[in-house]
């Protein structure tokens, strides 16, 4: 399995803006990724789902790299605002508590901190400058 490139995930963000906005499926959203990049269709609709997962503040059960949950939660703070961002922290870290309790889970601190201190700032968190 090869690494997602921060390219990628900076190009399935926007893909996944257009997917959550209705504007795209995610047939459509995949392909886009796929062909762009040579990203492997499941990962591209992982990401998509992550995405979606995080805007509703839903738990999601696939995991995708540190620098891919800080780009979504920086991004989603950005174009939604602090209480989208807060909604998509509580669910990375749904995600975390999910996956820490799985016999494969990984060790996901570095995300938990991340959205800790989303959760504790008054404003939307910029985490790249």
């Amino acid at each position: 399995m090869s690494t997602i490139s921060n390219d990628e995930v900076q190009f399935a963000y926007a893909v996944g803006k257009e997917f959550c906005a209705g504007k795209l499926s995610r047939t459509q959203g995949i392909a886009e990724i796929h062909e762009k990049y040579g990203t492997n269709k499941t990962s591209a609709s992982n990401m998509l789902g992550v995405i979606q997962s995080m805007l509703n503040g839903e738990t999601y059960k696939r995991t995708i790299n540190l620098y891919a949950t800080r780009y979504f939660l920086d991004k989603i703070g950005e174009d939604y605002g602090r209480a989208t961002q807060q909604k998509a922290a509580l669910s990375t870290l749904q995600h975390v508590e999910y996956y820490s309790g799985l016999k494969t889970g990984g060790n996901q601190q570095a995300a938990k901190k991340i959205a800790e201190t989303i959760l504790r700032t008054k404003g939307p968190v910029k985490l790249f400058l």
